[in-house]
């Protein structure tokens, strides 16, 4: 069967951890903060790249994921 669905294909909001604009570079920095590994990492960074990409389309965007672990606290 056949469906018509709505040609909108609209986007639910993200947030990231960190979103800095470097003025001194004019450049656009992404950090995404994670405690384990997930197979989604790409694709949410991606996802990410291209919505900044819409929104500053003349800068050059870096992204960097930090894998945090926990620590002793002796």
């Amino acid at each position: 069967m056949t469906e018509l669905k709505p040609s909108e294909l609209s986007l639910e909001p993200i947030r990231t951890d960190a979103l800095i604009l470097l003025e001194s570079e004019q450049s656009v920095l992404h950090l995404e903060f994670q405690t384990l590994p997930k197979k989604n990492i790409p694709f949410r960074l991606l996802d990410y790249r291209v919505r900044v990409y819409r929104k500053y389309p003349d800068k050059p965007m870096r992204q960097i994921v930090i894998y945090l672990k926990e620590t002793s606290s002796e």
